[in-house]
Formats: C-alpha cells, sequence, structure tokens
C-alpha cells in the first residue's frame, strides 16, 4: 500500500510540474479597441447598429477628412476597412504596415463586386493586402446566385461554414448561425504565391490559411468592367462554391489579415443585414462572432512586442583632419601592386576624425577607395593596414618612440597605439601576431581585441563611405578628457597576413602582383626603408619629406611627426632629434588583456613588453568534507539500527 500511494505522489507531482513547464496562452484583460475607417469614401450603414449591439469593445471611428496615421491607430487592436472607394495615401499605407508590425493586430480588407464604382474599391483593397504583405487577394469579378438569392441573383445568399482550426477557435465563427448571411453584389477572395501566380481557395491552401464563408454551388462569375479577372471565367466558373470571406493567420506576431468580397457595414445592403427581401439572416451573428474571435484570438495568444531598438545618441565630432588626395606614394615614388584588387585609391587616406559619445571614442578613417573587400575581411575590408599613435597630453604615462613594422620612429612619442586590421580569427590572438584589432599601451601591454570583449570594435562606418571605424570605450584610456589636444600619428600600409607584422613589403624597381613597387634598394637592403603608403600630413611634400628622412650610412629609420587634432598643426620632427637608446626595441608587446591569451611575437621594432598577470583557475570542487562526515556517520547508524534489530531476532 504504502509502494502505490508513493507512486501515486510521484505521478501527482510529475503531471503538476508538466503543467508548470508547458508554455500556456497569455491572456489579457483589457478592452480591445476596434477601428473603423470611414476617411476613404466608405459608407456608415448599419454602423450604428454594430456598435450598439457589439459592446464589450471600444469602437473607434477615423472619420472623413481624417487620414490614418500612427496616432490613429496607436492603441487600436482590430482596424476595419469596409469598402474604401478611393485607394489609401502612401503614408497610410506605411502606417497600417507598421501598425500590424507591432503584433497582436486584425486588420479587415472588405471590398465589393466589380460593377458600376466597385472595380475602384477592388483596387484599394488589393494595394493594401500586397503592400502589407497578405497572399490574400480580391478578385476582379462579381459572384452571382441564381437560386440562393434575396430575389435578385445579385442578392447572393452565403454560408458560414469555416475550417475546422481547433488552435484557433474557428468554432466561434459559427456559433448560433443557423441561416444565410447576405452579400449584395461581392465577388470572391481568392490568393496568390510569391511567384504571382493565382490560385482558388476552394482547391488550394496555403498554411495560415482559413476559409471563412461560402457561396453556395449554384453561384457563377460574372466579369462587368475592365479589368479582366485574375483566375475565374463566365464562361467556366459556373455552378460551383467560391469562397467569400477568408483570414490569413501570422503565428509569428499573432496577426489575422481577413479579406473579403462584402463589406460588415455600409454598401447598399452590407453584411449585417438581419433580413432582406423577405429572407431571414444571420448577418449581426455574423458580425458578432467575428469580433468574438478576433478578441479571442488576440487575448489568447498575445505576443509581447520586442522592445524597438533604441536610436543611439548622435556622435559628437571632437575634431577632425584632411589628408590630400593622390599622395598614396609613400616616400613620394611608390607604385601599387598589379594584382587588379589594388584598385586605384585603396591606400590613399582622405581624413582622420575623432567622435564621441557618453562611453566611447570613435577613430574613423576614410579612404578615397576600400576596393570591395575583395577577401571577404570579417571587419568589411581586406587591404589595409591602418595604425593610429596617440600621444595624451598627461606626461606621466609611459611613452614609445618606435612602430610596429613600419620602419619609423615617431620623436614625440606616444602613449597608445591603435591597430585596425580585416579581423580574421585564425589564432583568435591580436596583430601582429594574429589578425584582430587592438590597442596598445606604450609598454607593449594589451589593453583591448576585437571579439574577445566589448570594450573595442572595428568595422565599415554605416553612414560614411570607404570609412573604417574603430569604437573604443573610454575606461581603457586615460586623459580621454583632454582628447581634442592630443597628438595623433596615423599611418596607412598594405595589409599582408603572411608577413611577421602583417604588413606589406616594398620591392625596388617594379611593382610585383603582391609587393609595393619603386622602393630605395639600398634603404631596402639596410632593413630601414618605411613601410608607409599614406600618413597624415597637411601637404603631401610634408610626408615625403619625413619618410625621407632615413640615413642609410647610419643606418636609421625615418622619424615622423603627427598632428594635433584640434588645430591640424603638423608636430614636424627637430633635425637634431635622435632616437632613445636602446634601439630598435628588440621585442614585440605582449598579448595578454583580461580575456585573451598571452602571445609574443618576434618582430624587432615594437614596443618593449610588459608582462601582465594572468588569473589563476580554481581547480573543480570536489565533495566538501563536511558531507562526507555526514554521510558516515548516517551509515553506521543504519550498520547499529540493523544489528539490533537481527539481535532482538
Amino acid at each position: 500500500m504504502a509502494l502505490i500511494l508513493t507512486t501515486l505522489m510521484i505521478i501527482s507531482i510529475v503531471s503538476v510540474l508538466s503543467l508548470a513547464f508547458k508554455p500556456q496562452p497569455t491572456m489579457i484583460d483589457d478592452k480591445i479597441v476596434v477601428a473603423v475607417d470611414l476617411a476613404h469614401g466608405e459608407s456608415d450603414k448599419y454602423l450604428p447598429y454594430i456598435m450598439g449591439n457589439i459592446t464589450w469593445v471600444e469602437w473607434r471611428i477615423i472619420a472623413p477628412g481624417e487620414a490614418i496615421t500612427p496616432e490613429t491607430l496607436a492603441d487600436v487592436d482590430v482596424l476595419i476597412l469596409g469598402q474604401p472607394t478611393t485607394g489609401l495615401a502612401p503614408d497610410e499605407l506605411v502606417t497600417i504596415q507598421n501598425w500590424l508590425n507591432n503584433y497582436n493586430k486584425v486588420l479587415w480588407i472588405a471590398s465589393d463586386s466589380d460593377y458600376g464604382g466597385g472595380p475602384a474599391s477592388q483596387q484599394a483593397c488589393n494595394d493594401i493586402l500586397e503592400f502589407i504583405g497578405s497572399k490574400l487577394r480580391i478578385e476582379l469579378a462579381a459572384v452571382y446566385d441564381d437560386v440562393h438569392n434575396a430575389q435578385r441573383y445579385y442578392r447572393v445568399l452565403t454560408q458560414v461554414r469555416p475550417d475546422n482550426i481547433t488552435e484557433l477557435f474557428t468554432d466561434i465563427i459559427s456559433e448560433n448561425i443557423t441561416h444565410p448571411i447576405l452579400m449584395h453584389g461581392p465577388t470572391a477572395v481568392i490568393w496568390v504565391d510569391e511567384n504571382g501566380t493565382y490560385h482558388d481557395p476552394v482547391n488550394e491552401t496555403f498554411p495560415g490559411l482559413i476559409r471563412i464563408v461560402w457561396s453556395y454551388n449554384t453561384s457563377y462569375i460574372g466579369d462587368n468592367q475592365a479589368p479582366t479577372p485574375y483566375l475565374y471565367s463566365p464562361l467556366f466558373d459556373i455552378n460551383r462554391s467560391f469562397v467569400m470571406v477568408a483570414a490569413e493567420y501570422w503565428n509569428e506576431t499573432n496577426t489575422l489579415i481577413i479579406a473579403s468580397g462584402e463589406s460588415p457595414y455600409g454598401d447598399y445592403e452590407p453584411m449585417f443585414a438581419w433580413e432582406y427581401y423577405n429572407v431571414t439572416l444571420d448577418g449581426p451573428q455574423f458580425i458578432k462572432n467575428m469580433i468574438r474571435w478576433f478578441e479571442t484570438i488576440i487575448k489568447t495568444y498575445y505576443i509581447t512586442p520586442p522592445t524597438p531598438p533604441t536610436t543611439p545618441p548622435a556622435l559628437t565630432l571632437i575634431g577632425e583632419i584632411t589628408d590630400p588626395e593622390g599622395d598614396d606614394k609613400g616616400y613620394g615614388n611608390l607604385t601599387y601592386p598589379t594584382n587588379e584588387v589594388f584598385q586605384p585609391g585603396v591606400f590613399d587616406l582622405l581624413k582622420f576624425a575623432v567622435y564621441e559619445d557618453t562611453d566611447n571614442i570613435y577613430f574613423k578613417v576614410t579612404m578615397k577607395n576600400l576596393g570591395n573587400n575583395p577577401w571577404n575581411g570579417p571587419n568589411n575590408f581586406s587591404l589595409q593596414h591602418i595604425q593610429v599613435y596617440m600621444l595624451t597630453t598627461d606626461d606621466t604615462l609611459p611613452k614609445n618612440y618606435s612602430t610596429i613594422g613600419l620602419n619609423v620612429w615617431i620623436w614625440h612619442g606616444w602613449n597608445y597605439a591603435l591597430l585596425m586590421v580585416p579581423g580574421w580569427e585564425d589564432t583568435g590572438q591580436p596583430a601582429p601576431a594574429g589578425q584582430l584589432s587592438a590597442l596598445y599601451n606604450a609598454t607593449g601591454g594589451v589593453l583591448a581585441v576585437e571579439t574577445l570583449n566589448d570594450t573595442i570594435d572595428v568595422y565599415l562606418d554605416p553612414e560614411l563611405n570607404n570609412t573604417v571605424t574603430a569604437k573604443v570605450a573610454k575606461s581603457l584610456l586615460q586623459d580621454v578628457d583632454n582628447i581634442k589636444n592630443w597628438i595623433f600619428v596615423v599611418t596607412i600600409a598594405g595589409y599582408d597576413g603572411f608577413t611577421n607584422y602583417k604588413v606589406r613589403q616594398i620591392v625596388a624597381g617594379n611593382a610585383t602582383e603582391w609587393n609595393f613597387g619603386g622602393g630605395d634598394e639600398k634603404a631596402i637592403n639596410a632593413s630601414i626603408f618605411p613601410l608607409i603608403i599614406d600618413l597624415l600630413a597637411p601637404t603631401a611634400d610634408d610626408q615625403y619629406m619625413m619618410l625621407s628622412s632615413y640615413n642609410i650610412e647610419n643606418g636609421t629609420f625615418a622619424v615622423i611627426g603627427g598632428i594635433k587634432l584640434s588645430t591640424g598643426e603638423l608636430q614636424s620632427p627637430p633635425t637634431t632629434w635622435t632616437p632613445p637608446t636602446p634601439t630598435p626595441p628588440t621585442t614585440t608587446p605582449t598579448t595578454t588583456p583580461t580575456t585573451t591569451p598571452t602571445t609574443t611575437p618576434t618582430p624587432t621594432t615594437t614596443p618593449t613588453s610588459t608582462p601582465t598577470t594572468t588569473p589563476t583557475t580554481t581547480p573543480a570542487e570536489g565533495i566538501p568534507g563536511t558531507l562526507i562526515g555526514v554521510i558516515v556517520i548516517v551509515i553506521i547508524i543504519v550498520i547499529v539500527v540493523a544489528a539490533v534489530v537481527m539481535k532482538k531476532k
């Protein structure tokens, strides 16, 4: 018995838990808001009766002379356009589409036959359905019935026979309906696929289609005015049924789109009619049921709309510096590699700008032509190796005077170096050891690496053409409040992932397919030729002069200077300046940011290294000693009790 009770208890608990973890429909208690459009030539016939009989919702009227605006639809759940006779303005179509994108909406588009002014209504309705992306369409025709009518073939009687879709509560639609629904001069509903092919919903369906109201099998197609029907023919589509009201359900947004060949209100005699030419009708019950169905779908499957993306605050320009066009010649004589990917201007720096927002600094480097990313660099550029050196106004910070693989000195030194590279993650390490963009300090420590944390990001600017942007968290930089007075050195080299420094090489004489040409042979042989193709400078001559200042006889690098952001003034190297000793540094930057592995490459002209402490790892936890003690005691007690029992026996 005890075993049975225990089993039942376990089953009960499991059942409760399964219900608790099963996704349940979301119910809301708010009264839904139904808006009815009268602003596009619709009649309001029977509308007061409808509103007076359906009082559990809140009604809104979009009056003649008004427009459908975001304010109009701000809190509307259901929108009914009952046979518009004029088309909606483009702004109104966009408003409806945006409204539907807010989830949990119902849109009922009701049209007319192609008799009289009907084609204008058919066009207006189909324009809306197409614009919002619905498959439903209004057929450009009329439906008549010589047998099931209210004393005239165009006063068509129809049947409420919704598709049985239990999970969408379609049984609500036909509750308490025993009589037909009048459609006075109606048309049929069809649907169109993504290829523009029209389909008969009587025989062909699609996921989400719900057929609701049908004509009798004694009805037929009439064609009164141009244009010709999309699908049906007066010659062949006779003595058969048509779908007169259909819905399309969008599961992802809990949205219903209704299309009908007649209007629930307005028209000569709308669907709400309860009697016509001595024929008893269930129009009022049908409209009630439809509103109840809308409400049930909205409330039962209510989806909390996603939070709209917030518009990032506008960036504030701190300063910008332009660079001459056409000076992408290094020291004055360089030529591009001959492969076709090296299009004219891909190494031509045009502008450097610095922006900020509350938390970040944005360094923007604009090229004449980024070259269409021929090798699919993750950062949306492939050819350029951009280095930005920054000297702050804080004299207490360490300084470095060398560069990372460029064969030049920076005479005034720098506190931070930013490497902006294409971003391949072959080793997951920062350039120059790997291929990820990174920020270094003057002692060689890595402050941040893209993709490994959220404090630095390098990407193609979405708003500025041919501009590479580096977003750097202010928290990484000291003296950032004085950044306007910092001095910047901006260099453009070719990117080559197969060299030590990821810097494309330069040869003497003619360029090769993959190397720049026009270099100084003696300087190249002495390993002192600068590998910079363009340098931020006020004039081309300033650039050429600085990059030509190497000394072959003494074996010393060229000496360059940066530009003060606030004034655009070049910090020209003094002729008496000599590099600090020892020259050059012999180790590369260490790469141990908080979230990156340590790397130690072997290039020879990069900042001295300062290893950082790596966090210790915590060994996996075993069973606590206290718990082991408790278990042992319990076992001993069990053994003692068992021994006593056996002894008594």
